[in-house]
């Protein structure tokens, strides 16, 4: 029903690779069945694989928001899940959710985007988003090397709210 209704999943991305004894409650020894999930995101790998719209997504904010691509690099490596398919469930799916997807999400002319440039093959290294050689804000270099880019006064992106 999840999947026939457009039912989105907002899934915690620390909350979805933490075992579910640590992260949901108290501990209970139980005889382990290999195909009882261990985490949320096992949890939800039928809903997952029969099309449901699930978001990554994080409740950290300030100095923690940089903990996201390493959380990210997490999951596809500990769940063997495509890098492709984690960057998609952090970008497009929650522009498409939040009605922003004809703006924001996909790299496409015309749209909002800020890029980044990894220094490794993200099909073989799931944690490249670590090591990210550029980052281009809006169209413009903000960090090459890791280091800060010198501005660039540039005329105000119009607002994305009508």
């Amino acid at each position: 029903m999840i999947v026939k209704q457009g039912v989105s999943i907002d899934l915690n991305i620390e909350a979805a690779i933490t075992p579910l004894a640590e992260y949901d409650g108290w501990r209970e020894e139980w005889a382990r069945d290999p195909a009882r999930p261990q985490t949320r995101w096992s949890l939800l790998n039928d809903l997952r694989r029969d099309g449901a719209v699930i978001y990554l997504t994080s409740d950290c904010f300030g100095p923690d928001v940089a903990t996201f691509p390493r959380l990210l690099a997490r999951l596809g490596k500990s769940h063997d899940v495509a890098f492709e398919e984690v960057v998609w469930r952090s970008t497009g799916l929650p522009a498409k959710g939040l009605g922003l997807s004809d703006v924001l999400g996909t790299i496409r002319p015309g749209r909002r985007a800020d890029l980044v440039a990894l220094d490794s093959d993200e099909t073989v290294d799931a944690e490249c988003l670590l090591r990210v050689n550029r980052v281009f804000l809006e169209g413009q270099l903000a960090v090459q090397n890791g280091r800060l880019a010198p501005p660039i006064r540039r005329a105000p992106l119009p607002s994305l709210r009508p």
